[in-house]
């Protein structure tokens, strides 16, 4: 039993945030997300999707926009807002973990909170799209992918990334 509390006490610990997340969204703000997605008109055809995607930052707008639009029902938007801040946390501690090998793991879960808690704050302010959030969390799950790959092929795979974002 002692093995199982101290191998995985930060997915408890991250099982609890989780949970306190997704009651502060149900009982003490579903208005905010609710009036999130009644600020914002999306539509699922295509043009609106080529309409969004060829501006800068346009996937990450199109998905926030998405995303958004479950947030009609308040349970829904706090499952929404629940399952990012997992997300963010989970994508902050791997590349910590890439990064700073020999951190320890109290502390990079500690520091792998940051990023989650600032979404959170962010997600108050009903005037900040979704786009913000979501273009942070393609940001974290970029890092993670190049971290993923050996410091020799890393030049082969960014030069030409590099070259379309350009």
């Amino acid at each position: 039993m002692k093995n199982i509390k101290t191998k995985y006490w930060q997915y408890v610990i991250l099982a609890v945030l989780a949970g306190a997340v997704f009651c502060y969204w149900l009982f003490l703000f579903p208005f905010i997300p609710v009036g999130r997605e009644m600020s914002q008109l999306f539509l699922w055809t295509g043009e609106y999707f080529t309409e969004r995607i060829v501006t800068f930052g346009g996937l990450a707008k199109y998905l926030g926009e998405m995303i958004s639009q479950c947030f009609i029902n308040p349970v829904n938007g706090a499952i929404a807002y629940t399952v990012i801040f997992i997300i963010a946390q989970l994508l902050s501690d791997r590349l910590l973990r890439q990064c700073f090998p020999t951190m320890k793991t109290a502390y990079r879960f500690v520091l792998s909170l940051v990023v989650p808690v600032v979404l959170w704050l962010l997600g108050m302010v009903p005037s900040i799209p979704l786009t913000l959030t979501v273009a942070v969390i393609m940001v974290l799950g970029a890092g993670c992918a190049i971290m993923a790959i050996p410091k020799a092929k890393r030049l082969w795979v960014l030069l030409p990334a590099m070259a379309v974002v350009v």
